[in-house]
Order: C-alpha cells, then structure tokens, then sequence
C-alpha cells in the first residue's frame, strides 16, 4: 500500500489542537492541525522531497474530488463529533491560474443541507518512489505506474443569508497516479486494502454569527484525525459511543467498501 492519509502515522499531529474548537493561532490562515498535518505528510518516506507542482500545472486535478460517491465520504464537525457528510459537485481549474480551483458542493449535518461554494489552491506536490506492487485485483496497475500526493488549501464558504452558516477553511491531500496514457487519475489501486483512505479534508469550520471556529474533517473511506470517532481496522467504523452524533444509521447501513455505492436517493439532489 502506498501510504495512509488518515491513521495513526499522523496522530500524533492531533497534539497540537484539542478535540474541541481550535484556539491555536493560525498559520497562512489555517488551524495548528491544518498545518501540522500538510507537514506530516510531505515528510512520509515513500514519497519523494523534490517539489514537482510547476511540471504537473498542465494537468486537471479537478475530476479528482468529485468522482467519489457520497456513500464513501465520512466526516464529523465539532467536539462531539457530530457526523457531516460531504458531496464536491464540481470543480473547474482557472482560466488564468492553473493552480486554482473554484468548487461548489453541498454538506449534510443532523439532516441539514447547505450548500458552499469556493477555492482550492494546489501548493505542493510529492512523487512517490516507484512500488514494485500496486494494487490487487481489478486495482492493480502496472509496476513502474507514477503515483502521488498534491496538496491544496481550501476556503468554502456557505450563504450569509442562511442561519447556521460559515466558512470551511484548510487543506485537502489527494492521491492520484498517471495512467498508460499519461492521464491523471483518482488513486484507488488500494482500495481492498486495509486504511485506504483519499481527499482528505482536515480544517475547520468557523461560525458567520459568532467566528468561533471548531474541528472540520472529512474524506474519502476514512475520516483523517478522527480520534476517539474511528475505531475500524480494515475501515472506518464509529465507536457506538458517538451513534447518537449522527452515526448510528451509517453503522447499520454501511456496506463493504468494495462494493460501496450510493446507498438511497442522493440528499444532495
């Protein structure tokens, strides 16, 4: 397996900010856990420490987040790790700016809908040394396949004019390979293996009415710096403690993620 974007090699960034709201000063804008985890990545010894972003520009990085159904993307907001589902509908590179995004998307919490709309800003990228196995499977891609992670910082903003409203603020990590072809793609040739993860969102969500900002986290498979939240193994599973936060109709409804689809009707329609 390339390497987790959601376990326990980058716990230990979760010291840094409390379970709760974040109170740490920000850096470019971003929470101490937003900036520690883009760290912890960057340093990961299977990906390589030359920069690589200008030489990858050309290439759309948008299909990439959103090609997941929403049945695989799990996250929570808050101290009590309330459950927010999360849906990017479209994502279209600048015109002018090859490293900037504009998305839209809708999010999900305790049945409520909003919609956001914003940026994704590409600041680094990292090849991965070449694995002399990828994947299994159907999954499986040729040996010498050039895989690896781009990092964004991302700022979503929800309608004023609605209650309960805010700004989601961090920084999105995605794996993605080359293909044959020498077209960019999703990276899910691990995706049988135990702690795939992908688009993973850690960041903060700050309130229009009161700017209090509290733990944000989301992504595909597994939940990056869930916590107490996760307590799978092979996957994501919520401890039964937080069913009350949301969680209980995921746990009972939750297929395998080999064969994981859209469960019902999709909320975001």
């Amino acid at each position: 397996m390339l390497f987790s974007l959601a376990r326990a090699a980058y716990f230990s960034c979760c010291s840094l900010v409390l379970a709760g709201s974040v109170n740490a000063p920000p850096t470019r804008g971003l929470s101490a856990e937003s900036t520690a985890f883009e760290t912890a990545q960057l340093r990961h010894p299977e990906l390589r420490p030359a920069e690589r972003l200008p030489a990858y520009l050309r290439r759309d990085f948008g299909p990439l987040w959103t090609q997941t159904d929403e049945a695989s993307v799990v996250g929570f907001i808050g101290p009590a790790y309330q459950r927010l589902e999360a849906k990017v509908l479209t994502a279209t590179r600048s015109s002018t700016d090859p490293a900037q995004y504009v998305l839209t998307g809708k999010t999900r919490t305790a049945g409520t809908v909003r919609s956001f709309t914003g940026t994704v800003r590409l600041v680094r990228l990292r090849e991965a040394t070449p694995r002399p196995h990828i994947g299994g499977g159907d999954d499986r891609l040729p040996v010498g396949t050039q895989e690896g992670v781009v990092v964004g910082h991302y700022t979503f903003s929800e309608p004023t004019q609605q209650a309960k409203t805010g700004m989601f603020r961090g920084v999105v990590i995605t794996r993605w390979y080359v293909d044959g072809r020498g077209r960019l793609r999703y990276n899910n040739a691990d995706l049988s293996s135990d702690d795939f993860s992908n688009n993973q969102f850690v960041g903060t969500w700050t309130s229009y009415a009161t700017g209090r900002a509290s733990r944000c986290n989301w992504g595909d498979y597994r939940v990056p710096n869930a916590g107490p939240l996760d307590i799978g193994a092979g996957e994501f599973s919520p401890d039964p403690k937080y069913y009350a936060a949301g969680w209980k109709t995921y746990a009972a409804a939750q297929p395998p993620k080999s064969s994981r689809t859209a469960l019902t009707k999709p909320w975001w329609k």
